[in-house]
């Protein structure tokens, strides 16, 4: 059965799900194969895997080479040793996928390092929010672990 897990690690986000604060809440909260857990991303893909996945997408809400705050396994999570503990966690040809708001080369770099496929593919789209210019944000897609 396919499934999708959701880790966010601020409470409040959370919440705004259990609330049904956004548009088709009530229907994803009614759907079985949603789980929101509320825990650091970072931190479940440093460790063992519990589960494999067949894709894994992080938001990393910057850039992987530039985040808002140091954190640890979020450093680790960049590194080639961080990014292999995460190939642990996918199905064979399953796929990393990481959004960056900005280019991120050395990142790609090190995807390159320890994955066999990796592709990058920008997306542009005008910010409404903000009223501002268009926004170019970059998804990297991994797989197949090289060997070590």
């Amino acid at each position: 059965m396919a499934a999708v897990d959701v880790v966010e690690l601020v409470p409040e986000v959370v919440g705004w799900h259990e609330a049904e604060l956004f548009p088709l809440a009530a229907a994803l909260r009614a759907d079985s194969r949603l789980r929101v857990i509320e825990a650091d991303v970072y931190g479940r893909l440093a460790g063992a895997p519990a589960e494999r996945y067949h894709l894994i997408l992080v938001d990393v809400d910057h850039a992987p080479s530039d985040p808002l705050a140091e954190e640890s396994d979020r450093a680790m999570f960049c590194s080639a040793e961080g990014l292999r503990r995460v190939a642990r966690h996918l199905e064979p040809g399953g796929v990393l996928a990481v959004w960056s708001c900005f280019a991120a080369p050395d990142f790609e770099a090190t995807l390159r390092e320890v994955f066999t496929v990796v592709e990058t593919e920008t997306t542009v789209f005008v910010d409404d929010l903000f009223g501002e210019e268009d926004e170019t944000n970059w998804l990297f897609f991994a797989s197949g672990l090289r060997e070590a």
